[in-house]
């Protein structure tokens, strides 16, 4: 470890004096670039450089197609329910849930059987950043008459 001096700069614009760790201004969402150079007591330099994503928006979870009532067949206690889903985020991951269930991860379209009753669906999309977005739908199931 040589006793040196750092240059810092942010998108691409100039570089001024900085010391570790650095703190930028306030970021945009979006792409950005950090270079850090460092240059020893004899002059020597080296510029490292970091690609950054600021993403603070949570993606917009969004159930495309679900059933509002079902029936029940004659002599059965179950029905299917399909759900459809999105996100307005590619890349983004799902979680599903039905009921008191704990959320677990799932795709579209995601398919269950449903007893009797009134049941709550909720998918929760989740970007790369980490933000996430619930969206729910409700379906009653009834007897056949």
């Amino acid at each position: 470890n040589e006793a040196g001096t750092f240059r810092c700069r942010t998108d691409g614009e100039g570089f001024a004096a900085c010391s570790s760790p650095h703190t930028t201004a306030a970021l945009n969402d979006g792409p950005h670039s950090f270079d850090v150079r460092g240059t020893d007591g004899a002059g020597n330099s080296s510029t490292a450089s970091r690609s950054i994503l600021i993403d603070t928006s949570s993606p917009q979870a969004q159930i495309t197609k679900a059933p509002k009532k079902l029936r029940l067949k004659k002599n059965k206690k179950k029905v299917k329910a399909t759900f459809k889903f999105s996100s307005d985020e590619s890349g983004s991951s799902f979680e599903c849930k039905l009921d008191k269930d704990a959320f677990s991860p799932c795709s579209s379209p995601f398919k269950v059987k449903l007893k009797k009753g009134t049941h709550r669906f909720k998918v929760q999309a989740t970007d790369a950043a980490g933000n996430s977005d619930r969206a729910s739908a409700k379906v009653k199931v009834k007897k056949r008459r």
